[in-house]
């Protein structure tokens, strides 16, 4: 044999036990990465600070390796960790690094959607929550993974119950129940769940039924944990059962594991000192009472209070039963006022969610129409070429029909879009000024401009999409704008609106939003220098149709250049001109006005015709 030859051949077992040690030592990398994972998860429970030790050694460990599936894992039981952690925006960042990996596997997919619902339902932001898990279900249904489906379920029926839809919530929880039959801490965790679904259904036999049951699949499967929790709603649930004895039994007994396990024992105190109040023994009720934290919820406290306050009461201590009561009331009226703050605040949510929705529809339409019109285009050319000379010339007035029929869609849609931009600004400016008067405490004034908010508001989304509304709905609006536009002027005055005696019951329609505008212009022009305003609008029926007459005592319309500026500053006067445009095209509904001007006032003739309808 040559020395080439031979050469050749060591060169070649050198080559191949190379890369043979190189396999066993990737083998052997990943088989410890496997073991830092499985530890890591056995600590995620009890020892959260060993779990992420464990899991960054497999961060690091896989670094060594270009294997996307397993960082990917690693990944996703870093995230479950730092959920367990509640640094829910680290655990956020890294599962949207997932689920933007092109190479990502159904399973790793599947736990990195269920874990991104855990963010976002521990955000309380649950309508995410929802959404993730149920992609999450997607997958797991597809791929028949029984254990994922009951968790998904689970945290779907949790949320629904938080959100206190008792009918979703128990259908998701019992379809939870029907894949974890094997998993019985889990399945546990569920039972609990329904066993306060059923509480706040007042099934008290059965909610005490379901946390028996729980008890037991927590001592057979030793997981004392939960049995605080699960202590704490019996007691609870016998309270209100009226079974004080038992009440205070399993009080006892959930105070003893949450203390084990460093749980908060508030509302367990607070449950126990009632139970002893109800028994009749207020030294008991004040000692359990008094041992609840210093920094407990407002809710809490107005209960504690409460409680304290009638056992005092009890021991004919008269001073200290004062003093609670005091406590109580002070406290009790400053979460009415938050609360009043808060319907303001979600008022002003949802009026500004609705326009942007419509808005979006708006925009949704045009682009179906410019779809339409595209297709259009596309089968006009099609049957010219086929058909010829003879079906260019029929294809041709089709095409002309269906671009009218366009035209009078985007009209309508114009029509729709402009009515949505009807001083918004006056909106707010309402709002705030109704948040002063809750401020100020001056609670008549609050409740009965929010009452008239409220139904302008209505009105204003109700009529958005519709082109026609009852004479009577206009006068009910018109109010509400009139109310509410007294709130944002420094000068004095005041309306009077009124209705022929046949209109009422008439089911006559006009178009929404045409008196307002005209009011407007009296309120901010007419009356701008001058006090003891009067506005006055009436709906009369004339000869061949409804008249609606604005008129002011105002300073009227100025021809100087000044004037004339600011009275053509109001967008909705040339929004309305557009409108009377659009409603002769789509409904062949002719409006007239006419205006009336003197250094005394100014009035408005508004005449509709005759239009009857059902709305």
């Amino acid at each position: 044999m040559s020395i080439k030859k031979t050469t050749l051949i060591i060169l070649l077992l050198f080559c191949a036990l190379y890369a043979d040690l190189s396999a066993q030592d990737t083998d052997a990398v990943k088989a410890q990465i496997e073991d830092a994972l499985t530890t890591s998860k056995k600590y995620a429970l009890v020892n959260r600070d060993s779990a992420l030790y464990y899991v960054n050694r497999a961060e690091d460990l896989s670094k060594s390796l270009k294997d996307k599936t397993l960082t990917i894992r690693v990944k996703n039981q870093k995230s479950a960790i730092h959920i367990y952690r509640a640094e829910f925006d680290k655990a956020q960042q890294l599962l949207e690094e997932n689920i933007d990996e092109a190479e990502i596997d159904e399973v790793s997919l599947t736990t990195s959607y269920q874990n991104l619902g855990t963010v976002f339902n521990y955000k309380q932001d649950f309508e995410k929550a929802v959404a993730y898990y149920l992609k999450a279900s997607e997958l797991a249904e597809k791929n028949k993974d029984t254990a994922s489906l009951g968790k998904i379920y689970s945290n779907v029926g949790g949320i629904h119950a938080r959100l206190k839809n008792t009918d979703k919530a128990s259908d998701y929880l019992n379809k939870a129940i029907e894949f974890l039959d094997k998993n019985e801490p889990q399945k546990m965790q569920v039972i609990v769940n329904l066993a306060a679904l059923a509480f706040s259904d007042k099934k008290i036999d059965e909610a005490i039924s379901l946390s028996l049951e729980t008890e037991q699949l927590a001592i057979k499967n030793k997981i004392p944990v939960f049995l605080g929790i699960i202590y704490s709603n019996l007691c609870n649930y016998y309270l209100g059962d009226e079974q004080f004895e038992k009440s205070i039994y399993y009080g006892k007994k959930g105070i003893e594991y949450k203390k084990q396990f460093k749980q908060n024992t508030d509302v367990i105190l607070n449950n126990l000192g009632y139970a002893y109040l109800q028994k009749g023994d207020p030294d008991e009720a004040i000692r359990y009472l008094e041992m609840l934290s210093p920094n407990i919820s407002a809710e809490l406290r107005v209960l504690t209070y409460n409680n304290l306050r009638e056992a005092y009461q009890l021991k004919n201590d008269t001073k200290k039963a004062l003093g609670y009561a005091n406590l109580y009331a002070v406290l009790k009226d400053s979460i009415s006022e938050v609360s009043q703050r808060r319907e303001v605040a979600e008022l002003t949510e949802k009026y500004e969610s609705a326009k942007q929705e419509q808005q979006i529809e708006v925009l949704e339409a045009k682009d179906e129409l410019n779809s339409a019109k595209i297709n259009a285009q596309r089968s006009y050319f099609l049957i010219a070429g086929i058909l010829g000379i003879l079906l260019l010339v029929s294809g041709f007035l089709w095409y002309r029909n269906q671009r009218t029929k366009q035209s009078l869609k985007t009209a309508k849609i114009q029509h729709k879009l402009l009515q949505t931009q009807l001083n918004p600004h006056f909106l707010f400016h309402a709002l705030n000024s109704i948040q002063s008067f809750v401020f100020q405490n001056r609670k008549d004034e609050s409740v009965n401009y929010l009452g008239s908010f409220s139904k302008l508001m209505r009105s204003i989304l109700e009529s958005s999409d519709r082109d026609f509304i009852d004479v009577e709905e206009d006068v009910k609006a018109l109010e509400s704008y009139l109310d509410l536009q007294k709130l944002n002027t420094t000068n004095q005055w005041d309306f009077e609106i009124e209705m022929d005696d046949g209109i009422e019951d008439s089911m006559l329609l006009i178009p929404p939003m045409f008196t307002q505008p005209h009011a407007e212009n009296a309120i901010l022009h007419g009356f701008k220098e001058i006090e003891n305003g009067i506005l006055k609008v009436k709906y009369q029926l004339i000869v061949d149709g409804l008249q609606v007459t604005i008129s002011d005592n105002g300073n009227g319309i100025n021809e100087n250049k000044e004037d004339a500026k600011q009275l053509n500053r109001s967008m909705s006067t040339q929004i309305l001109s557009e409108r009377i445009d659009n409603l002769k095209k789509t409904h062949q509904f002719h409006c007239k006005v006419k205006t009336e001007s003197t250094m005394k006032g100014t009035t408005v003739y508004l005449d509709f015709p005759i239009r009857y309808g059902k709305l």
